[in-house]
């Protein structure tokens, strides 16, 4: 058994401290806000329901077989988050990927060609795109982590081998080698997500907001909420309002943390407190 600090409540750092709490060490995590969650929290005002940060989620099957490894499979109900897609030449909701091809073909007749060679060509990378449908390799462990990698690595190299014959472009220049720029179909095919993403980006948004992409029927705090019990119940600690302030080391090896002024010793530091390291 090891005594393990997590520093964040965000949904890696719970995930992570159901895990660990599961196979029986010790683990406290450390918030500095006064609920759970993170970047998922939510609010509550006169009855009412407020999300405050993250509104819907990808990656269903890893987030499923996470659920699944602490028990929690059937005690959060995800529902699909749709979007209402609206021009001066269309208002539809789309499904699927598919959807919008057929929206763009029916609507723009005169440009049917033209599109049919850029649908074609977007989709080798939306057909490419990594472990589509699967849970992530670091959701298995002893043989079943190898054969997760395995596939994972000839996705990869699927996947690489589709971006290669787009090349390292963004959504602008892909979209402009079918459509004369400032035209109505090159500023509407630009027009989603990031201004001028990469190409290959443009493409999984295509497939992962319109079939990945869910939300938490309850509120996402709900979530958090739900996981943050479970921790207890394997013995974990959360302690809330409790910002670190440092991470102690000696000769290069992390052995504990700061919270408060006061030193809590640990053999494992994990640092889950920010989007961009999180993912532990």
């Amino acid at each position: 058994m090891k005594r393990i600090a997590i520093i964040g409540s965000g949904l890696s750092g719970l995930l992570c401290g159901n895990l660990l709490a599961k196979k029986g060490h010790k683990v406290t995590i450390f918030e500095s806000h006064v609920r759970p969650g993170g970047y998922t929290a939510g609010f509550w005002r006169e009855g009412f329901y407020f999300e405050s940060g993250t509104l819907a989620l990808e990656s269903t099957p890893s987030v499923n077989k996470a659920m699944e490894d602490v028990g929690l499979k059937d005690k959060v109900e995800f529902v699909r988050q749709r979007m209402r897609i609206i021009a001066r030449e269309y208002d539809y909701i789309p499904k699927s990927y598919e959807d919008v091809k057929q929206v763009f073909l029916n609507t723009f007749v005169a440009d049917r060609a033209k599109l049919e060679r850029f649908f074609g060509d977007l989709d080798e990378i939306v057909n490419a795109i990594p472990f589509t449908g699967k849970p992530m390799p670091v959701m298995y462990e002893g043989p079943e982590y190898e054969a997760a990698m395995q596939e994972m690595m000839r996705s990869g190299m699927r996947f690489m081998e589709a971006l290669g014959k787009i090349g390292d472009v963004t959504a602008s220049e892909f979209v402009g080698r079918y459509f004369e720029k400032g035209s109505r179909l090159f500023s509407l095919l630009v027009s989603g997500g990031y201004p001028d993403q990469a190409a290959w980006i443009m493409a999984a948004s295509f497939k992962g907001f319109l079939e990945d992409y869910w939300t938490v029927k309850k509120g996402m705090q709900f979530w958090a909420d739900t996981l943050a019990a479970r921790f207890k119940e394997f013995g974990g600690e959360l302690k809330l309002r409790s910002p670190v302030e440092k991470i102690v080391t000696r000769d290069g090896q992390a052995e504990g943390i700061v919270s408060k002024g006061e030193r809590f010793p640990a053999d494992y530091v994990i640092s889950c407190g920010d989007s961009l390291v999180s993912g532990c």
